[in-house]
C-alpha cells in the first residue's frame, strides 16, 4: 500500500539475490538440525575429522573474521571508489561497528561458555593450544557476525551471482573454522550470522528508513498504520 514503509529492496523475497537465498538456506537447515539433534551432538558431527593441514588451513580462514579485514576492506573500497562517491565504505565501517557492539552486548548478557570449558579433553580431544579459545564469551560468535556482515554488504553491491555464491562461501568458511576450532557451538555460529547478516541490511537501509521515519514525523496522517 501507497505510503507504508517497505524494504523490499534488499529484504528476501521471489526475486532476491542468490546470496539472500543461500543465507536462508543456510539458517533453516542449521535450525533445523539444532532442534533435531541439539548444540553438543552437532559440535561433534562437525567435528569428525581433524588433520593438522586443516588445522592450519582454517587457523588462516578465521583471520578473515577480525575485525581488520573490515577495516582493510572498506579503505580498499574507498580508494577504489573515491570519485564515485561510493557509501560502501560507510556501510562496511558501520556494519562492523553495530554488528560487533551488539556481538558484545549479547557475549555479555549470556555468558555461554565456549566449547573448551563445557567439554572436557576427553570427550573431545582436539582443542588447539593458543587457538581454541576459553572463556564465557561464546554466544553468539564475533567472528561469524564480522564475517557475514561484511560479505552481506558486498553481496548486494553486485548483480553478479557468482561473486554473490563467492562472498557467502567465504562466509560460510569462516563460521565453520570458529566450530572446527573448537572456539564455538553451532548455535553460536547460526546467532552470529544472524546478527551479522540483519546488521548489514540495516545499515544498507538506513537512509531510507531515517527519510521515511522523517516522512512520517512531519505528515503522519500520509503514512494510515494497519488495523
Amino acid at each position: 500500500m501507497k505510503g507504508h514503509i517497505t524494504l523490499n529492496r534488499y529484504l528476501p523475497n521471489d526475486d532476491a539475490p542468490v546470496y539472500h537465498q543461500l543465507f536462508m538456506m543456510l539458517i533453516a537447515s542449521m535450525s533445523f538440525a539444532l532442534i533435531l539433534v541439539g548444540n553438543h551432538f552437532l559440535f561433534f558431527q562437525f567435528n569428525k575429522f581433524h588433520h593438522p593441514v586443516l588445522d592450519d588451513t582454517f587457523s588462516m580462514i578465521t583471520l578473515l573474521g577480525n575485525g581488520l579485514t573490515n577495516i582493510i576492506t572498506a579503505g580498499i573500497c574507498w580508494i577504489w571508489l573515491r570519485k564515485k562517491k561510493s557509501e560502501i565504505p560507510f556501510q562496511v565501517l558501520m556494519s562492523f561497528v553495530l554488528s560487533g557492539l551488539c556481538a558484545q552486548l549479547l557475549k555479555a548478557i549470556f555468558r555461554a561458555p565456549r566449547p573448551s570449558l563445557a567439554l572436557s579433553e576427553a570427550a573431545y580431544p582436539y582443542f588447539l593450544k593458543g587457538i581454541s579459545r576459553g572463556g564465557f564469551t561464546s554466544f553468539p560468535s564475533g567472528h561469524t557476525t564480522t564475517i557475514f556482515a561484511l560479505c552481506t554488504i558486498l553481496a548486494l553491491q553486485t548483480k553478479n551471482r557468482n561473486l554473490q555464491v563467492a562472498l557467502f562461501m567465504v562466509a560460510l568458511m569462516v563460521a565453520y573454522s570458529r566450530i572446527y576450532l573448537g572456539s564455538h557451538f553451532p548455535v553460536d555460529i547460526l546467532a552470529g550470522a544472524l546478527l551479522g547478516y540483519g546488521s548489514a541490511l540495516l545499515i544498507i537501509n538506513l537512509k531510507f528508513i531515517v527519510k521515511r521515519v522523517k516522512q512520517i514525523a512531519i505528515n503522519p496522517d500520509r503514512f494510515p498504520s494497519e488495523s
